[in-house]
């Protein structure tokens, strides 16, 4: 009797595993590559971004100290401008309320400052206006005295504190890395020290207490240079 041979279901899986084996290992190691591919690949995008937010964060910070800069500036300008057309229309006050000051013994009973001799003037003024008005005398004159030194008083009251033109710090963006680099930026253009001479000059000539200021001589040099192209 003939032995007939069949095809055994589980002798051919037995048979067959070790090659299963490797191919469900090749598979796992697909999908593990692959896996670690997608998040490198989402990593480097998110690195990408974080460098792009960056360098977009430094161009900002650096363009709003840079526009503060320019800022105090003009205002430097425009005050300097201010106080010397102020010192050139009253030229000859000041020049009387020197001269006066310098008396020997009786100077000492003179206004500190040029404001101040200006209100004592108005206050001697108003009262001739009163003594007129009263007696029914003529006041135009009076009264243009008066209206004038009001003016004057007004005026000065409008010249800016210059201790106070400086740019105001710039908070850096959320996520800067402010480097030496960026650092030296924002201190060169948001400096604050003592009063430079200029200024000083200036609000000496009303007799303005120069302790007062918060900007030093090398940092008004440059808005003054800046600020002059």
């Amino acid at each position: 009797m003939a032995i007939q041979i069949t095809n055994d279901p589980l002798n051919s899986f037995l048979d067959n595993l070790p090659r299963y084996a490797l191919e469900m290992r090749r598979m796992d190691n697909q999908r593990s590559q692959f896996n670690r591919q997608m998040v490198l690949k989402e990593k480097a995008a998110a690195n990408q971004q974080t460098l792009f937010d960056m360098a977009k964060n430094q161009r900002q910070f650096e363009s709003d100290v840079y526009n503060e800069k320019l800022r105090a500036q003009q205002d430097y300008r425009l005050g300097v401008k201010k106080y010397e057309a102020f010192n050139k229309d009253n030229a000859d006050d000041l020049e009387s309320w020197k001269r006066r000051r310098n008396v020997p013994v009786l100077g000492v009973l003179e206004q500190d400052t040029y404001v101040g001799d200006v209100k004592n003037k108005l206050k001697w003024e108003e009262r001739n206006l009163s003594i007129g008005k009263f007696f029914g005398l003529p006041t135009e004159k009076s009264q243009s005295r008066v209206n004038d030194l009001k003016s004057k008083i007004d005026r000065h009251s409008d010249l800016p504190d210059m201790s106070k033109i400086k740019p105001k710090p710039i908070t850096p963006p959320k996520g800067l890395v402010m480097n030496k680099s960026l650092y030296d930026f924002a201190m060169e253009n948001n400096m604050e020290s003592t009063v430079d001479q200029t200024i000083t000059s200036l609000q000496n000539i009303l007799g303005i207490d120069p302790q007062i200021g918060t900007h030093s001589e090398l940092y008004m040099q440059t808005l003054q240079a800046e600020g002059a192209r």
